[in-house]
């Protein structure tokens, strides 16, 4: 079986990651050391921001960065349904209320669209996903909401490396936050995350939460401060990662433009985009009615190819969310989230694992 994702053939395995951790053990630093402070560094450098933090996750990140401009208890906050609920967990443990804006109907990213009718001055911040790699119209939503003097937060889990006009995402809102979960496209041997800012107060505000609300050791100043820290394990790792990023996103756009010419008359869609700038992270692909998703997966199945889907429920569905009862049409968003399956993507796919996968999708018109 071909698998949507295969850690074993990743960096991880390398001689150069096992000498990272092992001189993480020598060190005698565990948690903000020297391993941390390069990082942060060389990854501000990487996007072109002034700071960069390490915090545990990226759900915490999105969490931060709601707090870090401002959002507070009733806060309401736009973003999309179909990401997989992670702005939603966060918003939620703050207490905003989320409103969901629908998604254009192509690449499944916030559709400005249908943004502008939601967007007033009682909005706090705008959630802007970067979802499967593609790179949503940041700097298009970023001037409609500075209109109203809205915070944008780039949630760039799946999109580390991405680009819009030359500018890194995470380095064109307000606040970026990322994901180093071990699949993204950036990944370390366990959880981790980043918040990216070129505000200094909003930096300050950042530095502070992801630390008790310390102002200084001990000296709780801040409300609602929290424990979220980037170990030195997860640093070091991601330092063997970030040289090698730019490089294993070309290859998974590689990978993505073949699939994309051999689905072209196959009856199916292909969402994740193979155009510059984006890196790829999940290949995504729309089945229409005439096929079934089942049908589809379980014909990738008897042909040895593992799916997924991504994500299955959206967040104004979810029971253990709150649902915010709004008058907005999701009507993409409803759609697609029945019709879209994840094929193996990842970059130490064999050529001729991409090429059964290609044939396969060739032959899905025959088939169906």
């Amino acid at each position: 079986m071909i698998p949507i994702n295969d850690l074993t053939r990743g960096i991880a395995q390398s001689d150069e990651a096992t000498a990272a951790m092992s001189r993480v053990l020598k060190s005698g630093y565990w948690i903000h050391g020297p391993e941390h402070a390069a990082f942060e560094q060389e990854f501000a450098e990487f996007l072109n921001v002034a700071h960069v933090f390490g915090v545990a996750s990226g759900t915490d990140a999105l969490e931060i960065a709601l707090r870090a401009v401002d959002c507070k208890q009733g806060s309401k906050v736009i973003t999309v349904a179909n990401a997989g609920g992670y702005t939603s967990i966060a918003a939620a443990i703050i207490g905003c209320e989320v409103i969901y804006c629908d998604v254009d109907p192509e690449r499944l990213l916030m559709d400005p669209k249908a943004l502008v009718s939601l967007l007033s001055k009682e909005i706090s911040a705008v959630v802007v996903t970067h979802l499967y790699g593609n790179v949503a119209p940041i700097s298009l939503i970023k001037s409609m909401c500075d209109e109203f003097g809205i915070s944008i937060i780039e949630d760039c889990a799946q999109a580390a490396g991405a680009s819009e006009n030359g500018n890194r995402v995470g380095s064109i809102g307000d606040v970026g936050t990322f994901s180093f979960y071990p699949t993204k496209n950036l990944g370390g041997v366990g959880d981790g995350g980043a918040l990216a800012t070129n505000d200094p107060e909003i930096a300050k505000r950042i530095n502070e939460l992801r630390q008790y609300g310390w102002t200084a050791k001990y000296k709780i100043d801040l409300p609602r401060g929290r424990n979220s820290r980037l170990d030195e394990i997860q640093a070091a790792m991601l330092r063997v990662g970030l040289p090698k990023l730019d490089s294993m996103n070309q290859q998974r756009m590689r990978i993505v433009e073949k699939y994309s010419n051999a689905i072209k008359k196959s009856g199916l869609r292909l969402v994740t985009s193979d155009q510059p700038g984006n890196v790829a992270h999940l290949a995504v692909v729309q089945v229409s009615k005439a096929i079934g998703r089942d049908n589809f997966r379980g014909y990738m199945k008897d042909l040895g190819i593992q799916t997924d889907v991504h994500y299955p429920i959206l967040d104004c569905d979810q029971i253990g969310l709150p649902y915010y009862h709004g008058t907005n049409s999701l009507v993409h968003s409803r759609l697609s989230v029945n019709e879209i399956v994840s094929i193996p993507l990842f970059p130490e796919l064999t050529q001729a694992e991409v090429g059964h996968i290609a044939e396969s999708l060739v032959n899905v018109s025959q088939r169906f």
